[in-house]
């Protein structure tokens, strides 16, 4: 493949990126995208196939957005014996990641592109409904997610060079029995 050579990228125009890129964009558009980051390098040799490799690695090298995260935790599981899921109704929330095994684990997702505003409801809701809780954030968001989140919940920072843990989940005792059955029906994952 021929990759393009490495420039200082701005976090803005990927951002822009990471809005319009979808994995069924033709040749043209992809193109053009690329070309918003490396605007001296020509694209015209590259396939389909490479232009793609390219966005995707302009994206998991420079930009911080959840769907990286959400792409970085399914990998960490991908060779793993357990089931997982993206996006699954909990009560009024949405979890981002989960994991059931010999026990459930949820895992919510904020970037440093996101804000905290929902976070205490959304670890009232996961409490309800997962044995163990995670919270995966961008390390700025460190201080004020040790206030919101209950003590049982693991934390985890990350930043482009990787992840801390900061602190393991416990075993929860709260979990509703029947609000964990709910996360297993049809209806519940639309």
């Amino acid at each position: 493949m021929n990759q393009v050579c490495e420039v200082n990228i701005d976090s803005k125009i990927v951002k822009e990126i990471a809005k319009a890129y979808s994995t069924l964009d033709y040749v043209p558009k992809l193109r053009n995208l690329l070309n918003l980051v490396y605007p001296e390098k020509k694209t015209n040799k590259f396939c389909k196939l490479d232009l793609h490799k390219e966005i995707n690695n302009l994206l998991l090298n420079s930009y911080e957005g959840e769907p990286i995260l959400k792409y970085k935790l399914f990998k960490a599981f991908a060779n793993r014996d357990v089931v997982a899921a993206y996006e699954i109704k909990v009560k009024n929330s949405r979890v981002d990641f989960l994991t059931v095994d010999d026990a459930t684990t949820s895992f919510e997702i904020k970037s440093s592109l996101d804000n905290l505003t929902k976070l205490s409801k959304q670890s009232s809701d996961y409490v309800s409904a997962f044995d163990f809780n995670n919270i995966v954030i961008h390390e700025r968001h460190l201080t004020k997610c040790l206030e919101i989140v209950p003590k049982s919940f693991g934390i985890i920072t990350v930043d482009q060079d990787g992840y801390e843990i900061v602190r393991k989940p416990t075993f929860n005792k709260s979990t509703d029995p029947s609000e964990q059955l709910n996360l297993f029906w049809y209806d519940r994952c639309r």
